[in-house]
């Protein structure tokens, strides 16, 4: 199948996607429960007892090191996936219907999914002796995706994925209902205006740290959330060139605004421990979408 405008599917997006979920696999077990000691990632897991490293970890931590992320990297093609899908979406299933389609299509499955990581991880807790700090609140918290609001701690650590594509399905439904998720202007204004959002407040995130906890937590989701919100829109602009929306020209101005609104999203959010990773990592994913995209007809 082609990735024509006709197909009931595009066959490129299906090949990144089964590309983006071994890698972000290939990278939870294979690399982060060796880079990152695992009892820091929840307070109640006992430290790892083997110290011996798999020898592929040698080639894979120069790159590392020099901000490249195998699970930001799966994680990056996902956000592009959903910039292009969700807009699709939209054109077939506008309204409420829209958002009914999507909450069927995440929260059943992941209700489900966590439940058992949860159930896992209280028997853990359980059989070894080790206090299981969370409640009815977390777990409530936790399947609503509504989480960081909330500003509770993630109990899976991966998660936060989700959560960023509930608050782009809300913004693009959001656009979509004015009628202008095919303009140019309105993407990049959207990209350019949350960009300007980090850039306003990146001043203020210390002072709001030691004076209003509560706006604090506010500021850091909003502001913290732009960067991935950004990057979805680029799938947005891919997705208005496939369907002819807009020309070469328009398309290349659009993903260039978009492109370095994410970078000054990225330098100017609340947690700059990953920016390195951010700009390295998601240009890269970027770079194999585009890839992807112009062989999309040789793609089977």
């Amino acid at each position: 199948m082609s990735g024509s405008p006709s197909g009931n599917k595009i066959q490129f997006l299906h090949s990144l996607r089964g590309i983006a979920a071994v890698l972000v696999v290939i990278y939870h077990l294979g690399f982060l429960f060796w880079v990152a000691p695992i009892s820091s990632m929840s307070p109640f897991l006992l430290p790892r007892t083997e110290t011996a490293q798999p020898v592929y970890l040698n080639f894979y931590t120069p790159l590392f090191n020099a901000g490249f992320d195998l699970g930001a990297f799966g994680v990056a093609l996902f956000f592009l996936i959903s910039g292009f899908v969700i807009s699709l979406s939209l054109e077939k299933i506008n309204g409420i219907g829209f958002l009914v389609g999507r909450f069927f299509r995440i929260y059943p499955t992941y209700i489900i999914g966590f439940s058992i990581t949860f159930t896992c991880i209280f028997l853990y807790a359980h059989y070894f002796g080790t206090t299981f700090g969370y409640g009815w609140s977390n777990y409530l918290a936790q399947i609503t995706l509504f989480r960081d609001w909330l500003w509770y701690p993630s109990i899976d650590a991966i998660s936060w994925t989700l959560e960023a594509e509930v608050k782009f399905y809300t913004l693009l439904f959001i656009i979509s209902s004015i009628g202008k998720i095919n303009s140019s202007k309105v993407i990049a204004g959207t990209g350019l205006f949350m960009s300007l959002v980090n850039i306003s407040l990146h001043t203020q995130y210390a002072i709001l740290l030691n004076t209003n906890m509560r706006l604090y937590t506010l500021v850091y989701v909003v502001t913290y959330s732009t960067v991935s919100l950004i990057f979805m829109f680029i799938g947005v602009c891919f997705y208005n060139f496939y369907q002819k929306r807009w020309n070469f020209k328009e398309f290349s101005v659009t993903v260039l605004i978009t492109y370095v609104c994410f970078i000054l999203a990225v330098l100017n959010n609340p947690n700059p421990t990953f920016e390195k990773m951010y700009i390295v990592t998601y240009s890269s994913a970027l770079i194999v979408f585009s890839i992807f995209y112009i062989l999309r007809e040789r793609i089977f």
